[in-house]
Parts: structure tokens; C-alpha cells; sequence
């Protein structure tokens, strides 16, 4: 097991995290070996002055690997509280399991429970299955598509105490590249999301990740992300697009 310690210096605008949980950029780059691998990062913070203001933030991820299945599970959650107002309050358990059939092809199955007061997402619970393909692999660039099924159900707060629910039939389809350019000290990546209802396919959500990566040595990490999402099925007074730019700095030990 891996601990690491991340320490984030932010500016966001709009909704500071998205809908759409970026899995391509939680996996892990191991092959071709067996155990169990992860990280673990906490933080917490309490201010009291004029107001008291809360500050909680935790993310862990844990991939357990074994010839040839693969599985990661993330959980994930922010706080930001002054006195009884929450201004950040978003959280996700996320569970998945790979399975490669052979050098190009996973089959992956996955399941996820997600809340996030800033677009009034009360809960979100969703279940998949599908495929993951590798387009292209080099030692300095990799490309992959992935597409599946999705079930997911939602509860969404449209005015204060008045929730609707929602059943839906999904595809997920995800397109993600890496390169590395320059050196293996620079890496970009993005992936892009989109998923669509079914049977009613005007009603989609967008969502694409760009991350700009410097390693300053062999455990030190800068990284630069941009996230921008769209969604059509949003309650009133919430934009349909919203987006985020984070800085950030990693040990690894």
C-alpha cells in the first residue's frame, strides 16, 4: 500500500466538481504484476471567528490486481461548511472490476453511489457493464475507448424540499489518451465522456478532462487539470455547463 499526501491549490468556477466521475485517470499504470496497490489522503480543518468554518476533505483509492482481473475502488468526499451553510459538500463510492481478455480487450463491470449539493444531486446510484478497448499503445502514448450499458437512478432536489426521480437507460462511451512528448518527465492526457439516455438521446451529459503533468523527480508531481461538463437535465438556477482548473502538487512515498 501507497500513502500519499496531496496538498491542492485551486481556482474553480461554477460547480467545483462534475458529474461524471473521471475513472481513466484513477488507474493505475501497473502491469503485469499481483497485489494490492493504492493511496490514501486525508484533510481536515476548523476555523472559528466570526464564523466557524469546517473544512474535511478525504480521497482513497485501492486496486487489487491478480493475473488477469483488476479491481479498483475510489471513494471520495468534500466539505466546506460556515456555521449550518454547506457550501461544498459532494462525495462518491465508486466500485469496478476488469477483467482482459487479451492484449486489446477488458470486459469491466462497475457500480457507483454519488451525492453533490452544488447541482442539487441528492443521490445518484448507477450500475454498468461493457467493454474497454486499446486503440493504440507505444511506451510514450496510449489510446483507449470504452463502451457500455448503464443503469442509473436519481434524485434530484428542483426547488428547496421538492425532489424529482429519475430512471434511466444509458450508454457510457469514454474516449482517453496519454503522451508523453517531450520526455517521460511531461505527460498529457484527456478523457471525454458522453452519455446519453437511450431512449431519449437529446438528453445527454458531456464531460471532458485535460491534465498537464511535470515531474519534478521520481516522487514529486505538478499537475494542472481543466474540466468542463455539460448536462441537459439540470434543476432551475443550475447552469448546464459548468467547469473547474485545478493546481496541485503530489509525494509519493
Amino acid at each position: 500500500m501507497i500513502f500519499l499526501i496531496t496538498t491542492f491549490f485551486s481556482f474553480k468556477s461554477n460547480c467545483l466538481e462534475a458529474q461524471i466521475v473521471n475513472i481513466e485517470n484513477k488507474r493505475s499504470s501497473l502491469t503485469d504484476t499481483s497485489g494490492v496497490f493504492g493511496y490514501l489522503s486525508l484533510g481536515a480543518n476548523f476555523v472559528k471567528n466570526t464564523k466557524s468554518i469546517t473544512t474535511i476533505s478525504s480521497d482513497t483509492r485501492v486496486e487489487f490486481f491478480k493475473k488477469k482481473g483488476r479491481f479498483l475502488s475510489l471513494i471520495n468526499y468534500n466539505l466546506i461548511r460556515a456555521n449550518s451553510d454547506r457550501f461544498i459538500d459532494n462525495g462518491f463510492l465508486h466500485l469496478r472490476y476488469n477483467y482482459k481478455v487479451n492484449k486489446k480487450i477488458e470486459y469491466e463491470i462497475y457500480s457507483q453511489i454519488q451525492f453533490n449539493n452544488q447541482v442539487r444531486l441528492t443521490l445518484r446510484v448507477l450500475t454498468g457493464t461493457g467493454l474497454r478497448l486499446q486503440l493504440f499503445k507505444t511506451e510514450r502514448q496510449q489510446v483507449y475507448f470504452g463502451l457500455s450499458y448503464m443503469f442509473e437512478y436519481d434524485e434530484i432536489e428542483i426547488v428547496s424540499g421538492v425532489g424529482s426521480f429519475f430512471h434511466d437507460h444509458r450508454m457510457s462511451a469514454y474516449f482517453s489518451a496519454l503522451i508523453q512528448p517531450f520526455s517521460d518527465n511531461v505527460t498529457i492526457s484527456n478523457t471525454t465522456y458522453y452519455q446519453p439516455v437511450l431512449n431519449s438521446l437529446s438528453d445527454v451529459r458531456l464531460s471532458s478532462q485535460t491534465s498537464l503533468t511535470f515531474f519534478l523527480s521520481k516522487r514529486l508531481r505538478f499537475s494542472t487539470i481543466f474540466s468542463i461538463t455539460n448536462d441537459t437535465r439540470v434543476p432551475e438556477n443550475v447552469p448546464a455547463t459548468y467547469y473547474s482548473m485545478r493546481n496541485g502538487v503530489r509525494w509519493d512515498f
